[in-house]
């Protein structure tokens, strides 16, 4: 049997800058000790929506994860004949608040075993994983979660504002070698991910430049240019010493605490210190920010369609023949097995699971206090609920489709991404449905009246 076996702290370490502090490892706990867990693995760009999902669970789920990256994550699941292991897990501690990541561990300290994994987690669909290829094939299916932008990133200080497809392309492919794109010449200084992350496999999409073609290490130095984890390449981004030359990749859980001039935060840490790049599509006329500028986060271009990379989070499980998600029948090995009902409560809060909408069992329904801080706490990762979004898409980076959700929530996502205040002009405060007047916006949804 296979077993995939990987640094937890290697992939937690935030370096010398912590950006990413709010999901920081706090230490070590006994996780052979912990009640109700469900284990899930998968890329560390989706590490910033299970730690604020978890806050919202409470203590009726204990979170167990693990990042190797989004297609092991995966492969971790639905490899045949039997799911793989993966070892170096953390739990996300949802007691604090912020929850806290912290090294799983045995009795005593003793060394966490290699787990079975209940729900792989990737930002890309899993048809895109390249090396592992992944099939999601009968008695396996995939729920969508909420969306995250991807984003070429470069220090705060660059002189660098924007970047075409054509130019990226350049750049990740020939790696400041051979054909080269001012400023971004110096080999060393070009960061990537790797061929089995979902932020250069859907990066990779965006530019024409197929993830495992990315030039990933420098011809002379022999140097491989590729990152553990989204929390190293902020590290490695915001602490870069040539602003100019340096850039690399991001999703925009990882980038968005650090999206401000670097400053120095409690204990004299370094945080912020890293720009997104706006981004310019192929047979776009101007590039366009994930946000509507450098200084919000309301991802107004990516919810109405504007900035092109950008995808749903992806959640493999196994499911039983009424399409109820399971647990992975090998978690009964694991130190403290999972129960279908547990994996059936994260991804009921993961896909919104309202009453009206249940792909599995009532029990999981959420109530409208529940569906509400699941709302919050995905904005609060700085993800975008899918009731937020104006368009969809039904394969990777494929073409863009009007999209109206059940209960929209875009009014709410940038009242809550924006202080108390929104952008869109439509949006109108409202306590019930009488209050809105506008019949192209009847419905009162968290406050403010949306198209339904």
């Amino acid at each position: 049997m296979k077993t995939n076996r990987y640094t937890l702290a290697a992939l937690l370490a935030g370096g010398a800058v912590s950006a990413t502090a709010h999901t920081a490892s706090a230490g070590s706990v006994d996780c052979t000790a912990l009640k109700n867990p469900v284990y899930i693995a998968g890329g560390s760009a989706a590490k910033p929506h299970l730690v604020a999902l978890a806050g919202v669970l409470g203590n009726s789920v204990s979170i167990i994860y693990a990042a190797p990256t989004a297609c092991i994550g995966l492969e971790d699941v639905v490899a045949s004949p039997a799911q793989t292991e993966v070892a170096s897990a953390s739990y996300i501690d949802a007691s604090t608040t912020p929850p806290t990541v912290e090294t799983c561990t045995g009795a005593g300290a003793t060394p966490f075993p290699a787990i079975y994994v209940d729900i792989g987690v990737s930002g890309a669909f899993p048809s895109s994983c390249i090396t592992p290829a992944i099939t999601v094939g009968a008695g396996y299916q995939d729920f969508q979660g909420p969306i995250e932008a991807f984003e070429v990133a470069v220090p705060w200080g660059s002189s660098q504002n924007s970047i075409s497809a054509d130019a990226a392309y350049v750049v990740f492919g020939w790696g400041g070698e051979t054909y080269k794109v001012t400023p971004w010449t110096t080999p060393t200084d070009i960061w990537t991910r790797g061929v089995t992350s979902a932020v250069q496999l859907i990066i990779g999409d965006a530019v024409g430049l197929l993830g495992s073609k990315w030039l990933s290490n420098t011809g002379d130095a022999g140097l491989a240019q590729v990152l553990a984890s989204e929390s190293v390449m902020v590290s490695t981004i915001a602490g870069a010493a040539d602003y100019n030359a340096t850039i690399g990749i991001l999703g925009s859980g990882s980038l968005d605490p650090a999206k401000s001039a670097p400053s120095t935060g409690d204990g004299g840490v370094v945080i912020g210190g890293v720009k997104p790049l706006a981004f310019q599509a192929t047979e776009q006329a101007c590039a366009y920010y994930a946000d509507s500028d450098l200084n919000h986060f309301d991802k107004i271009n990516v919810r109405e369609g504007r900035y092109a990379i950008w995808g749903a989070e992806h959640f493999v499980a196994a499911v039983d023949g009424s399409g109820n998600p399971v647990a992975n029948p090998q978690t009964s090995s694991n130190p403290v097995p999972s129960t279908n009902a547990g994996v059936q409560k994260v991804l009921a809060y993961i896909g919104h699971a309202t009453s009206g909408s249940l792909p599995f069992p009532a029990a999981t329904a959420l109530t409208p206090a529940e569906l509400e801080a699941v709302i919050k706490a995905e904005s609060s990762a700085h993800f975008i609920p899918d009731c937020a979004m104006q368009v969809s898409r039904t394969a990777e980076l494929a073409g863009e489709a009007s999209y109206q959700p059940k209960e929209g929530c875009g009014c709410y996502f940038e009242s809550l991404t924006g202080k108390g205040t929104t952008l869109s002009t439509y949006c109108t405060t409202c306590t019930t449905a009488s209050d809105c007047h506008d019949a192209s916006y009847p419905a009162c949804n968290f406050g403010y009246c949306e198209a339904q």
